[in-house]
């Protein structure tokens, strides 16, 4: 894992070799030597796994040389093949013996048209890195994050990194680039993040175990650097520049790394690991305890089923970097956290046959056709050369002081040729010879080779060809992309590779409280934004992962949706009202920033960003404002008036009605009340019959009372009657 004193060296690798040297404490010259002295630059240790640093160079440069001789096969068709889409297109003994026999090598180079349709179309279109939350992420940091790699990207020119890889992966089938970091300021301690152009592919040599397109899986690479000599000695006066020696000899089929007024120093990344506890914590996120003692973590971390902490040794790779020379190790180790080494191949076809492995772009079969066609057309001008040229037949009286003028009748204007009429027979002229079909034909065979092999097609380079529909004409487009399309997705591969790593050094670069900058989607805006402060994001934590987009460039969806504004405009007018400035700011008309300057300042309040708007415009934006605030203060107030008096009238109308239902109410009360009246003496006249009901029944009742009285004494009569009688007289009248 990267130590405290290797986070703080700057991790400068390839062409930053001098800037590394420079930053670790410049030059030891004469002027102020003993003040200098001071800060003299620490030798460089070994490895901590080698014995001595000459063990360790050893090991690197024969790394290097079987590296090197595992894929000089493929380096050296690299070479030929930039060669000759350069020009140099013929071999070296048939043209120096055309040239003695003095017959035309003409070079009708056609590749570079092929070449440039592909990095042409490469160029037209991005390839943007997405980042999207993973386990303990956040949209909001995902988003500052993609803000981030944005203007990493476009502050690294990351665009012609990119461009440049693609096209020396087309021309011989391998390109690379890397990212290293350096930092933000002369005047600051703080690093950024940045993407590196490797200009020559062979200067990068890769692992020979690697199998994966884009190296991750790689154990080493070297990347090397020339510097003169004169350099070399001023920033490392005390290393030595020299070759291999005898026990690697077999690397001088490389040129060596030093010439008399070079020399070559190589980065050499390898890949590490060192054991560390990781503990799953109870919030579910996974945190590396290795250094921690067990009671800071113990009651927060998760228990198994058996109560066991759910702790576990893991393996976690970094990345080390030494910057040597062949004999002496000049700075490092420089260690980043990465998990695979920051350099990012871009193949062409590739292919494994029984342990080789055999790379190609666009050029390599495309060079037999080629030359062929070159054959073909020096032939042709060949023969035209040595054709006859038009000759006359003719006495020698018919021309008699005449011969310069017949000679040079080819390259005259005159159209008149005067003869001696007196000899009796004019002048003849006998005709070139036609040239042979068959070389003109052969001359169109080679080039419809080479459209084959490359599989690009004249509709591809917008030549006329038998295609005559559009539909035609873009199927035929279709196939000539989809045949070449093996190399932009690889390129995509390594980019999206380069995304990754970029993602895992941004928690290690971007650990401290400071403000960045984060670009918009399209490249242009701006926002600055506050990051691992006190109230700011802390783009530290959580995981996130990345993935990569491909589409049109900026400038042609700019071009793609200025057209597709003018047909909106001309279909709804009225979006010119809240868009005028927009759609006018994406014409290519001279003047058009500054009609649509104008423009914003007329739109209403709160449609326009204050951010898109310059002083002057925001100013002119604030006065309309508040020239709008004070015309709708007054519209307010106008308003509030208008409505005071409709509640005026209003209320009077209320009043007026309340009035009337009063005096209905007060109509509807004396006529309750004349009710109640009639009500009343109704009530009195019922209890008059009431009263006389109830005296009724009260002498009716009395009636019946006395009616009862008398029976009752009759009945009472007749028992007494009873009583009186003998029992002789009552038992016989109870068996009668």
């Amino acid at each position: 894992m990267p130590t405290d004193e290797a986070i703080s060296a700057p991790s400068v690798v390839g062409p930053n070799a001098r800037a590394a040297a420079d930053a670790l404490g410049g030059s030891n010259d004469d002027t102020d030597a003993g003040e200098k002295k001071r800060y003299r630059r620490k030798k460089p240790k070994a490895p901590k796994d080698f014995e001595s640093e000459a063990t360790f160079l050893q090991h690197v440069r024969k790394l290097y040389s079987a590296d090197v001789e595992a894929d000089r096969e493929n380096r050296d068709e690299m070479t030929l093949d930039a060669r000759f889409l350069a020009g140099e297109q013929w071999e070296q003994a048939v043209k120096t013996r055309r040239n003695a026999a003095n017959k035309p090598t003409l070079t009708i180079n056609r590749l570079p048209a092929y070449v440039a349709q592909l990095v042409g179309n490469r160029r037209l279109n991005d390839t943007g890195l997405k980042v999207i939350p993973d386990t303990g992420g956040t949209r909001e940091i995902a988003k500052v994050r993609e803000g981030l790699i944005r203007n990493i990207q476009k502050v690294s020119n990351a665009q012609y990194v990119f461009d440049k890889a693609f096209e020396q992966t087309v021309i011989g089938g391998l390109g690379n680039f890397q990212i290293h970091l350096d930092y933000a300021h002369d005047d600051v301690f703080e690093q950024d993040i940045r993407f590196a152009a490797i200009p020559n592919p062979l200067s990068v040599v890769w692992d020979q175990n690697s199998v994966d397109p884009s190296g991750a899986d790689a154990e080493h690479v070297f990347v090397i650097d020339k510097m003169p000599r004169s350099d070399f000695k001023k920033l490392y006066p005390d290393a030595q520049a020299g070759d291999f020696d005898a026990e690697t000899s077999n690397f001088s089929r490389t040129g060596g790394w030093d010439t008399a007024d070079t020399v070559q120093i190589a980065s050499f990344w390898r890949m590490l690991s060192e054991p560390r506890i990781v503990a799953l914590m109870k919030d579910g996120s996974v945190q590396d305890v290795t250094e921690l003692d067990v009671e800071e973590w113990f009651d927060v971390v998760a228990l198994d089923q058996d109560n066991e902490p759910m702790i576990r040794e893991v393996q976690r790779k970094y990345a080390q970097m030494y910057l040597l020379s062949s004999q002496d190790i000049l700075a490092g180790p420089y260690e980043i956290p990465v998990q695979r080494v920051p350099v990012f191949r871009v193949p062409g076809w590739e292919l494994f046959i029984e342990g080789d492995r055999i790379r190609w772009g666009l050029v390599r079969f495309a060079r037999d056709p080629q030359r062929l066609h070159n054959y073909w057309r020096s032939t042709i001008a060949e023969k035209l050369v040595g054709a006859p040229k038009a000759k006359w037949l003719a006495a020698d009286t018919a021309v008699e002081g005449r011969e310069d003028t017949f000679r040079k009748s080819h390259i005259s204007d005159d159209p008149l040729l005067v003869w001696n009429a007196d000899s009796g027979q004019a002048p003849v002229r006998t005709p070139p010879l036609d040239m042979e079909g068959a070389l003109i034909e052969q001359a169109g065979v080679a080039s419809q080779d080479i459209r084959d092999v490359l599989n690009i097609h004249e509709a591809n380079l917008g030549i006329q060809s038998n295609e005559v529909s559009g539909r035609a004409i873009m199927a035929r487009q279709r196939v000539g992309e989809v045949g070449t399309v093996i190399y932009q997705d690889n390129l995509n591969m390594a980019i999206e590779e380069a995304g990754k790593v970029v993602n895992q050094l941004i928690p290690f670069v971007y650990d401290t409280p400071r403000i960045i900058k984060v670009l918009g989607p399209d490249m242009q805006t701006e926002e600055l934004v506050k990051i691992n402060d006190e109230g700011g994001i802390d783009i530290t934590t959580g995981k996130y992962s990345i993935s990569v987009t491909t589409g049109p460039s900026y400038t042609t969806r700019r071009v793609e949706a200025r057209e597709e504004m003018m047909a909106v405009v001309n279909a709804m007018p009225n979006v010119m009202g809240v868009a005028a400035d927009k759609i006018v700011e994406a014409q290519d008309w001279p003047g058009a920033d500054e009609i649509a300057r104008r423009l914003r300042t007329q739109l209403p309040a709160g449609i326009v960003n204050e951010q898109d708007m310059d002083p002057q415009q925001a100013q002119a934006q604030q006065a309309a404002q508040q020239a709008q605030q004070k015309q709708q203060e007054l519209a307010e107030a106008m308003a509030q008036l208008t409505l005071a008096e409709k509640q005026a009238e209003v209320e009077l109308k209320q009043a007026q009605v309340a009035e009337a239902q009063a005096r209905a109410q007060e109509a509807q009360a004396r006529a309750q009340k004349a009710l109640a009246d009639i009500a009343v003496d109704q009530a009195g006249v019922q209890i008059d019959q009431a009263r006389v009901q109830n005296e009724q029944v009260r002498v009716s009742a009395q009636a019946a009372r006395d009616l009862a009285n008398v029976e009752q004494g009759r009945a009472r009569t007749v028992i007494d009657a009873v009583d009186r009688l003998s029992p002789a007289e009552n038992g016989a009248r109870n068996n009668g």
